[in-house]
């Protein structure tokens, strides 16, 4: 039996979810921009990946989730859209089961014109190293507690948000965002083995460098690697292509942008582009 404390008393509640008691699931973020989710393909593709790594067999094929994504979307033009599959029961850390339960969030937004390409924003770093890599760190997992922790610290230091380090003190990704940078000739991203997720973001970026032979690696960089760099941006499904100003360390810069931010802003074009191509095939 499970009580909650409300208004000076404890009360009978039905029991949580497991996703609440031990973050048994995986989820999706799905942006719909002109009615049509962006980038379907690559989130159900990694939707299904993840509930193959943590043993999740859903109720449904992901095929049919795709659908009722889409049913969604031709309601509305705007919006953010979670896709959440939790391991049923609730039991111990022993799973119960492999049975998951699938539920889905719409949360509308008015149209904002910057999408792909985000403000300009100043960065800083979470002072303690937290990721490593697992063979599910490179999913949207449910145990998201490093990622909250980061995103209030941002706030409490006024940033617009915060690099996570490995365990090793690479750099490997923000509170919500994938990392790129950029030193005039090749374009970088972390390397998987920093414990980042594998972002559907991301994945188009490195399909446009592909397509438009700007040479593109995954790195292991430093802190100290910082300042030559000439453009360091994040990229995620919701904001997009949000290029960094600054990278500040309790105070100290690490990274002043010396230039105009150049190849994002070419960036957020192909990616229009893709977009484009993407509706019209609606």
């Amino acid at each position: 039996m499970w009580y909650a404390y409300a208004k000076g008393s404890w009360n009978p509640i039905e029991p949580p979810l497991r996703a609440t008691l031990f973050g048994d699931g995986v989820f999706e973020t799905i942006h719909i921009y002109h009615h049509v989710p962006l980038f379907i393909e690559k989130h159900i593709a990694r939707l299904a990946e993840g509930l193959t790594v943590l043993g999740l067999i859903p109720p449904l094929s992901v095929e049919e989730i795709a659908g009722q994504v889409m049913e969604i979307a031709n309601l509305h033009p705007y919006a953010r859209l979670k896709v959440i599959a939790y391991r049923k029961g609730e039991g111990t850390y022993t799973p119960p089961t492999s049975e998951a339960g699938v539920v889905m969030g719409i949360f509308p937004y008015a149209e904002r014109g910057s999408f792909p390409l985000a403000s300009p924003v100043v960065v800083g770093i979470y002072p303690f190293p937290v990721n490593v890599s697992m063979p599910w760190s490179r999913f949207k997992t449910l145990s998201a507690l490093r990622y909250v922790q980061a995103a209030a610290y941002a706030k409490e230091q006024g940033y617009a948000d915060v690099i996570l380090l490995s365990t090793s003190g690479y750099l490997s990704e923000t509170s919500r965002a994938n990392l790129f940078f950029w030193d005039g000739q090749t374009l970088s991203t972390p390397s998987l083995s920093t414990g980042c997720v594998e972002g559907v973001f991301q994945q188009a970026i490195r399909q446009i460098a592909r397509e438009d032979g700007i040479p593109f690696q995954e790195v292991l960089i430093t802190l100290d690697e910082l300042a030559p760099m000439r453009e360091i941006f994040s990229t995620n499904v919701m904001q997009g292509i949000q290029p960094i100003t600054a990278v500040l360390q309790e105070g100290r810069s690490l990274y002043h942008a010396p230039r105009d931010f150049g190849l994002a802003g070419y960036l957020a074009l192909r990616v229009n582009r893709l977009l484009g191509s993407a509706m019209t095939n609606q």
